[in-house]
Parts: structure tokens; C-alpha cells; sequence
């Protein structure tokens, strides 16, 4: 599986990259904001995100779901960070 993963903070999102990566999956990029993580999966067509729901930025992680979901980009799995 091609996974995305959407943290602002860079620690946590490399901790759950190793985990992701471990498990055998692809990491497809990290990105710090609910803006990045829609035009990251636009380029690279992840079959999920990993997003907190606690991105900010000019969208937020909410926002960002729900456009990926109705442009069917990706499936959209959000953590309480």
C-alpha cells in the first residue's frame, strides 16, 4: 500500500513513517499541512493518508478529507495527533 502521511509535527511524522515502512508499506511523502497533503496526492496517488486532525494552514485537515474524498484522490484515515 502507497501511503501519504500528513503531520505538521516532523518527529511524529518520521516515527510513523519507520512504523509504516516497517509494515511494509511505501511512503509515498511526508507534508506538514492539509494543504500539501491534497496537492501530494494529487502527484503521487497515495491509496491512503494518514492525516492529523489537527493541521492547519489555508484548509484545514477537515476540509482537506473531504475534498480528497470527493475528487476521489484517496482514502483518508485521521489521527488525534
Amino acid at each position: 500500500m502507497r501511503v501519504l502521511i500528513a503531520e505538521a509535527d516532523l518527529s511524529a511524522a518520521r516515527a510513523l513513517a519507520a512504523t509504516v515502512a516497517a509494515l511494509g508499506h511505501v511512503v509515498t511523502g511526508l507534508v506538514e499541512s492539509a494543504a500539501e497533503a491534497l496537492t501530494v496526492a494529487a502527484q503521487t496517488h497515495p491509496d491512503l493518508v494518514l492525516m492529523n486532525v489537527h493541521l492547519t494552514g489555508p484548509i484545514d485537515a477537515r476540509q482537506a478529507a473531504e475534498a480528497a474524498c470527493l475528487a476521489r484522490l484517496v482514502a483518508i484515515a485521521q489521527s488525534l495527533g
